[in-house]
């Protein structure tokens, strides 16, 4: 037998070049395997065990709007002047601005206001690239493996084997949840089942059979934050399914936008049965044999969306490019 073991940490490591401070580092691997005889000179066994406790660093600078942009207030420099989108009248193509660049609060959209909430306030000064954070994707795994042989005779012997391997990594998301920006974040949960058994038959000193089952089964899933967490409701949202945090993507001066994450059930299954003859006769030797595989695959990858949701900048622009009905109107007014 023997006994092992991997490790890697903030002790050891650099820091990381983008980093505000020293992010932690935790890789912690280690296992053993033994081996010997169940019954004299007929049976034996082979059993490995390993394990996974992982913290992979991860930095994000990201953009987010200001307190004052969420409040409707855009009237610092730099910003493109903002148009009231319900301000044409008669004939004319021509919107006006928004007094001091500051959109009156009670014309800011319930919904958007409620979901404006789930930005954080930025962590540094600037419109772009003004919210750093820093975190870890956190890992666990184990591996088991398995071997057993048993010689029925000289002549026969039968081995199996076995694989269980169940893992998780919970990704660190961007801002905090539920909703992500700019990245993937959730629960990532998997298992993977493996088994073979093996039967090796010396018929006469010139013919061999072998006889070989094997049966493979994996499942991975991706949980996003906000599954089940009914935020359209919360918001105030109407009319979409209640699944997630809705998608909204903000385009023109600034970009940013505010997503659920992704959402997956990966499910593999195989079985694969064979026999292989092997036929030596003088100088010749030929083998035949047949396989049989079977295998299913189901890839479910609901689109749990709650709604996307795209604000650009032609309904806040000095000019109407197309007149929808006899008024524009925009939930949020895009920066």
């Amino acid at each position: 037998g023997a006994l092992w073991e991997f490790l890697q940490n903030t002790a050891f490591n650099a820091k990381n070049y983008f980093a505000v401070t020293p992010v932690p580092v935790h890789w912690n691997q280690f296992g053993g395997d033994v081996g010997g005889p169940i019954m004299h000179q007929r049976m034996f066994f082979f059993f490995s065990y390993q394990h996974l406790i992982s913290l992979t660093p991860v930095v994000y600078l990201n953009t987010v709007p200001t307190t004052a942009m969420l409040q409707g207030d855009f009237s610092a420099r730099t910003i493109p002047v903002i148009y009231d989108p319900a301000s044409i009248t008669g004939t004319s193509n021509a919107r006006q601005a928004f007094p001091g660049n500051i959109i009156p609060t009670s014309r800011l959209d319930p919904v958007a206001a409620a979901a404006a909430k789930y930005w954080p306030a930025p962590t540094q000064s600037g419109f772009i690239n003004n919210y750093y954070s820093q975190g870890d994707n956190r890992a666990t795994g184990t591996t088991m493996n398995g071997k057993w042989d048993y010689y029925l005779s000289a002549a026969n012997r039968i081995t199996g084997t076995g694989v269980y391997a169940p893992s998780q990594t919970a990704y660190f998301g961007a801002i905090p949840g539920p909703a992500c920006i700019n990245s993937n974040c959730g629960v990532a949960p998997g298992v993977t089942w493996g088994a073979t058994i093996n039967d090796t038959w010396t018929i006469s000193p010139n013919f061999l059979n072998q006889f070989r089952l094997g049966f493979y089964m994996s499942a991975s899933y991706f949980n996003n934050n906000s599954a089940g967490m009914n935020i359209p409701q919360t918001l105030g949202l109407k009319g979409v399914p209640p699944d997630t945090f809705p998608q909204l993507s903000i385009t023109g001066f600034i970009q940013t936008n505010l997503q659920p994450g992704q959402s997956f059930n990966l499910r593999q299954v195989s079985y694969v049965p064979s026999d292989t003859a092997t036929w030596v006769h003088e100088k010749h030797v030929v083998k035949f044999g047949a396989e049989l595989q079977k295998l299913q695959v189901n890839n479910i990858q609901p689109w749990l969306s709650s709604g996307n949701f795209s604000f650009g900048g032609p309904f806040t622009t000095r000019s109407e490019e197309r007149r929808v009905g006899k008024e524009c109107r925009s939930r949020w007014s895009p920066y």
